[in-house]
């Protein structure tokens, strides 16, 4: 089955940016299965405080809840360093609304980061998922602000909600949503170099080719 011609592509970095795409949705894919496997928590969402630093055991598909409050422009940066399984982090607004979930390439160990500047005025929620068919590990849950936002930190936003957004479009695997996810990816990287953070320009970069 022929999806469309070379004639279609600007150039070959275009074409080879594609099908880095095209191959990449596969296992995205299996990533939302196993997001989609998580074990919903029916435990009361820990509060965090300013500068928390919380340390947690997790399981295969287990998730860890906790809550932070925020007033509109206000903003938060949660890292989650994980050591020895992969997971799933996810941040929801008072309305239980999915602003942003993160799932980077690092596989068992190393930070997932999530940010926002707040819209709503209330209790927002992160959600630590351990991935399906993982053995138990560990993670360590670091809280910065809440406080107001500084220029590089709304820049920071824009350039995590660039790589989110190109993320669920490189999932769709249309052609049209894989043209539309390179240039979320791009904007991502651009941005990452302005702020001088090679590693998160490098994982935007990696999935251009």
């Amino acid at each position: 089955r022929q999806f469309w011609g070379i004639d279609a592509c600007v150039s070959v970095h275009y074409c080879l940016a594609l099908f880095v795409l095209i191959l990449l949705t596969g296992s995205m894919s299996a990533q939302t299965t196993q997001e989609q496997g998580c074990t919903a928590s029916e435990a009361v969402p820990r509060q965090l405080q300013p500068g928390e630093v919380v340390k947690g055991n997790l399981q295969a598909k287990e998730t860890h809840v906790f809550q932070a409050p925020l007033s509109p422009g206000q903003y938060m940066h949660v890292s989650v360093n994980q050591i020895g399984i992969d997971v799933v982090v996810k941040l929801f607004d008072p309305n239980r609304a999915l602003l942003i979930q993160r799932d980077s390439p690092n596989s068992k160990y190393g930070p997932e980061k999530i940010s926002t500047v707040a819209q709503l005025s209330g209790s927002h929620y992160v959600v630590v998922c351990g991935a399906a068919n993982q053995p138990a590990g560990a993670y360590q849950l670091r809280l910065d602000g809440p406080r107001p936002a500084t220029a590089a930190e709304d820049r920071r936003v824009i350039a995590e909600q660039a790589y989110y957004q190109a993320a669920k479009l490189s999932a769709q695997r249309s052609r049209t949503a894989l043209e539309s996810a390179i240039e979320y990816y791009k904007e991502s990287a651009n941005i990452w170099r302005e702020l001088g953070d090679p590693n998160e320009e490098g994982y935007a970069l990696s999935n251009l080719g």
